[in-house]
């Protein structure tokens, strides 16, 4: 477990900013297997009053926990970066090794038995590492839109949908705000425009909903864009303030993933698939003569 170092030198609300910080880090992030960003600590925070709730407060939340990292109050493994990650070469320091990553990496692909396919969609790159693991888990080809799809993301997922008949389901996790909305329903409108008649392709929206915004129970003070073309109807509707993603609570959309995969597999098909894998490893430690662990 970390621990903290006593504070010297600071506010007491700084001091329970970044201890507060911790125990988050500690009881709620690491237990689910994520490594939260900055925006998402700052949504917890908020969340308890602990810093306001602005731009301000966000930056104030990047730097007093930079400045804990470097005081040794926070660790440094306590916050992702997903844009600046070292890319190693795969290497291995001698056959044995190889062999052990062999072992492990290999997963039949139980889709390949399934009536559907399905991909998760995410707006943003800061909640990748919430859902990560889940999209491994179940074998979900995992896309990061960054805002507005690209022609070329629309056009590559056109080409997956082209060339298998099944029907293609994108789970889709994004901001609920005027462009948000617009980029998906553009988005999906492209896709729909190119594909041969027969192809099917749905779009499940499972975060931030309509409901969630008409909940008004997630924290919500950005303003919205009045530059946007959309902000009028999107203010006459849901309020004057949008609803990022990061507000929603980790473990919640961890479930709601999860729910939604599930929802398009067959488990009976899944089962057998998981059998067959099981058989495959079997063979593949035999065909590497057994050895190592």
């Amino acid at each position: 477990m970390w621990r903290c170092p006593i504070g010297r030198g600071r506010s007491q609300a700084t001091v329970a900013l970044v201890a507060r910080a911790v125990q988050f880090w500690e009881e709620t992030y690491q237990p689910l297997g994520i490594v939260p960003t900055v925006r998402q600590l700052f949504y917890a925070l908020a969340v308890e009053e602990l810093v306001e709730k602005s731009k301000q407060g966000y930056d104030q939340v990047q730097r007093v926990l930079a400045e804990a990292r470097e005081r040794g109050e926070y660790p440094w493994e306590g916050i992702a970066d997903h844009l600046r990650e070292l890319d190693r070469p795969r290497a291995w320091d001698d056959l044995e090794g190889f062999f052990s990553t062999m072992r492990r990496a290999y997963r039949l692909d139980r889709w390949v038995s399934q009536p559907e396919r399905v991909e998760l969609w995410l707006e943003k790159d800061t909640i990748r590492g919430t859902v990560a693991a889940i999209a491994e888990e179940y074998q979900i080809p995992l896309l990061i839109a960054r805002g507005f799809l690209s022609a070329t993301a629309k056009n590559e997922a056109c080409l997956r949908i082209a060339a298998d008949e099944r029907p293609l389901t994108a789970i889709y996790v994004g901001d609920h705000d005027p462009s948000g909305i617009n980029m998906l329903e553009g988005a999906v409108e492209w896709v729909r425009n190119r594909l041969s008649p027969g192809a099917v392709f749905f779009v499940e929206r499972i975060a931030i909903t309509d409901d969630d915004r008409a909940a008004g129970s997630l924290l919500s003070f950005l303003p919205v864009n009045m530059k946007d073309s959309r902000a009028a109807a999107y203010v006459k509707r849901f309020g004057p303030t949008v609803v990022e993603v990061e507000a929603l609570a980790p473990e919640e959309l961890q479930v709601r993933v999860e729910r939604a995969i599930k929802g398009h597999i067959n488990c009976g098909l899944w089962e057998v698939a998981e059998d067959r894998e099981e058989q495959d490893q079997a063979e593949l430690e035999y065909r590497l003569g057994g050895s190592g662990q």
